[in-house]
């Protein structure tokens, strides 16, 4: 995995997040564009050697960090969620067309009630 190119999305998506996500909120409701960009990388990772599924598992957690930092909730507890739902994604995306829509907006709603749960 390229980190350099996860870490500008991570810190983009972190921005994004922040700013304009409570901009389109509905009644409250804000949409979670990390757990987006965590199913992203999970559906699309690519990696040079055979650790395809630890780079998966450390992105997660990277990100699910990042969203810890945000929230009100115990520390820790997103970025074990985050890691296990890019798992989930990763070990799913072999039955799905990854080039699809409707495959990324099943696997994060998958993704997210998981999160949520």
């Amino acid at each position: 995995m390229r980190w350099l190119s996860f870490a500008v999305v991570a810190l983009a998506c972190v921005v994004l997040h922040t700013t304009v996500a409570p901009r389109l909120a509905i009644a409250n409701v804000r949409p979670d564009w990390i757990l987006v960009v965590v199913v992203f990388f999970a559906m699309h990772v690519h990696s040079s050697n055979s650790d395809t599924f630890v780079d998966v598992f450390i992105a997660g957690w990277a990100l699910g960090l990042l969203a810890d930092f945000q929230s009100a909730e115990c520390f820790g507890v997103l970025s074990l969620v985050y890691a296990g739902a890019a798992t989930m994604v990763y070990m799913a995306r072999e039955y799905v067309f990854r080039s699809h829509p409707f495959a990324h907006f099943a696997m994060t709603l998958a993704a997210g009630l998981v999160v949520q749960f």
